[in-house]
């Protein structure tokens, strides 16, 4: 594709990836909980659901929702119930005095847990992809082959998404240090639960 149309590309991602949403207040909340590293896998699942759906988008399973009725409201209404789900954890989860990093334990939570919840928040928006489907033909450029385009794009987006993630997560380690007070830890928490709640209760009044 034409250097300047990956440009506009590039600099229009950015800013819609740098915007708050579930996957990126998943990824603080969990650097806050876990510190970075383990907070890794929490990325790698949120990283892995955005590609899904812009491959899937890509491949036109867009155009399959659309032409099912009822299909896109049965997902919509799935996303949005997993995330007033995580809200509510969020929101009654017990504020506790250990330090991790200091005590040296591990915490309750698998790898493979952290991986898996963080790739249910990045894939319970199916409004995600009819934005992509939206969004990325208006960057093709119909007289060059289409698949190189996309995969260009898909790989662009992923790059910018991925350094998002990890400027949330180390502003999230900024926000632990200064939890070091239970009654921090259950506002952050209940923070956190009503902004996911928000995001749900969004998702299921949407008709789009």
């Amino acid at each position: 594709m034409a250097f300047h149309t990956w440009w506009l590309f590039a600099v229009t991602v950015f800013f819609i990836s740098g915007s708050p949403g579930p996957n990126m207040l998943h990824i603080m909340s969990r650097s806050v909980e876990l510190g970075l590293r383990r907070t890794l896998f929490a990325m790698a699942g949120c990283f892995l659901a955005v590609l899904s759906l812009l491959t899937a988008s890509a491949m036109g399973l867009t155009a399959v929702l659309t032409a099912l009725p009822g299909a896109f409201t049965v997902l919509r209404i799935l996303g949005a119930g997993y995330l007033l789900w995580l809200g509510y954890k969020a929101w009654t989860t017990r504020a506790t005095k250990v330090d991790l990093a200091e005590s040296g334990e591990e915490p309750a939570l698998s790898s493979a847990r952290i991986f898996r919840t963080a790739f249910g928040v990045g894939i319970s928006n199916p409004k995600a992809l009819l934005f992509a489907a939206a969004f990325l033909p208006q960057f093709i450029d119909s007289s060059r082959p289409e698949v190189p385009q996309f995969a260009i794009m898909v790989f662009t987006f992923g790059v910018i998404e991925i350094s998002w993630f990890f400027v949330y997560a180390l502003g999230g380690r900024t926000i632990a240090r200064a939890m070091t007070r239970p009654s921090m830890q259950t506002l952050f928490n209940r923070v956190t639960g009503g902004v996911f709640a928000a995001f749900g209760i969004g998702m299921l009044l949407s008709r789009t």
